[in-house]
């Protein structure tokens, strides 16, 4: 009887996540933060985003999941790089914030954003997860949709990287 309550839970886990669009991952309670590259972001009037920097898959998998507000300040972003353009899309599994999503070209310059798109912070939510829809981009940064600096944000803005 156990084995069969235990099996039926899996099957109706698995098919939760594969009807969600979202991979399923288990990840520590700090999210990956402390383990990314960090970078600056330079916006056109000369205000700088701190970005963490995702360049593997498993880092672009994991994103803001399981970061809490506090750890990530309004004036922060994670940066996603990809080596090449392609169709991306984003989902909002384990967020603890609701996240603007911008989607910038090779010269990182914005060519589409996704706004406000809902926090999902757990499996028992009736509702499914938020995801973006595809858009054919090279980088994707997220920045929570409270800050001042992503409000700034539009198609067309180009954003720089900081250098010393």
């Amino acid at each position: 009887m156990r084995a069969h309550l235990l099996k039926t839970a899996f099957i109706i886990s698995f098919l939760g996540f594969q009807l969600s669009g979202c991979p399923q991952h288990t990840y520590s309670s700090c999210g990956q933060l402390p383990t990314l590259e960090q970078g600056l972001l330079v916006l056109s009037k000369g205000q700088q985003i701190q970005v963490f920097i995702a360049r593997t898959s498993s880092e672009h998998m994991q994103g803001l999941s399981h970061v809490q507000p506090e750890q990530f300040a309004p004036n922060q972003g994670m940066f996603f790089y990809y080596p090449r353009s392609g169709f991306k899309v984003f989902c909002m599994r384990q967020t603890h914030f609701d996240l603007d999503i911008f989607f910038l070209d090779q010269q990182m310059r914005v060519i589409a954003v996704d706004r406000n798109l809902p926090h999902h912070s757990g499996l028992d939510q009736k509702r499914p997860a938020a995801k973006t829809r595809p858009i054919y981009c090279r980088h994707v940064l997220e920045m929570r949709a409270d800050s001042d600096l992503a409000k700034q944000i539009e198609p067309g803005k180009r954003l720089q990287w900081h250098t010393p």
